[in-house]
């Protein structure tokens, strides 16, 4: 038979045990803390006014869909930036296990996206103008001599000198032209008053 003193030694053990557990757990108190001041309490508030929502990633409409013909080089990565989806979705929705395994030609399902092409910009109408234009012709009328000449399609200095009645040595030598062939369309040349 154990000892008395045993026994009382185990309880002891048990109950400052139990005490030590007790006390690092709160100690059983259900007490609510108390406010002496409501108006203490801190609480949060809504911001005034309302930050605008920010978008973290394309919106994708559930059931939409559009397809998409690999091209060579193509990989999954692009793929799913050119639409603004993600690999993984363009795997799950073909049943694709190794994305390096695209075949050129391959036809690819793309999951949220519509119809209609991702580059496709839609045209902006040209502006109607509030005055009529001025009557177009086939050549600008000529200006007169120390004015600017625009060269058009096929200008040449000999033709551009003969329209002032100058020479094309003097319309190279004013607009500092060493080579008859440099000229440039819409380039402005000065029209040098006629050497008598």
């Amino acid at each position: 038979m154990q000892s008395p003193r045993w026994l009382i030694v185990a309880s002891s053990a048990l109950l400052l045990a139990a005490l030590i557990i007790a006390a690092a757990c709160g100690g059983g108190s259900k007490e609510e803390p108390s406010v002496s001041n409501p108006d203490e309490v801190v609480t949060a508030t809504l911001p005034n006014p309302l930050p605008n929502p920010v978008i973290v990633g394309p919106a994708q409409v559930p059931g939409t869909t559009t397809t998409y013909t690999v091209q060579e080089n193509d990989s999954l990565s692009a793929i799913a930036g050119q639409f603004g989806v993600t690999v993984e979705a363009i795997m799950e929705a073909n049943g694709i296990t190794d994305p390096a395994a695209l075949a050129v030609g391959q036809v690819l399902t793309i999951p949220g996206v519509s119809e209609e092409p991702p580059d496709v910009v839609a045209e902006t109408p040209e502006p109607v103008p509030t005055s009529a234009p001025p009557a177009a012709t086939d050549e600008p009328p000529p200006p007169s001599s120390g004015d600017v000449y625009i060269v058009q399609e096929g200008d040449i200095p000999e033709t551009i000198a003969a329209q002032f009645g100058i020479t094309a040595d003097e319309l190279m030598a004013a607009n500092g032209i060493t080579d008859p062939s440099s000229l440039q369309i819409g380039q402005e040349l000065i029209i040098p008053e006629p050497q008598q």
